[in-house]
C-alpha cells in the first residue's frame, strides 16, 4: 500500500507523532475496505419501477 511509504511525510505534515501513525494506516484501510461493501450493497438494491409511458403495449 502506498500509504505505508508515505507515513513519515503524512505524520510531519499533520503534526502526528510516529507512535500514532498506525492509526492513519488503519483509517485508510477501513475507508477503502468499506467502500466496496457499500457499493456492492447499493448495486444489489432493486431499481425503482419503470414508468408506464416507457412500456410497449
Amino acid at each position: 500500500m502506498i500509504v505505508t511509504a508515505g507515513l513519515p511525510v503524512i505524520g510531519n505534515g499533520l503534526g502526528i507523532a510516529e507512535a500514532d501513525l498506525d492509526r492513519v494506516l488503519t483509517a485508510c484501510a477501513l475507508a477503502f475496505g468499506g467502500l466496496p461493501l457499500v457499493g456492492g450493497h447499493a448495486g444489489g438494491l432493486p431499481a425503482p419501477p419503470c414508468p408506464r409511458s416507457f412500456v410497449k403495449c
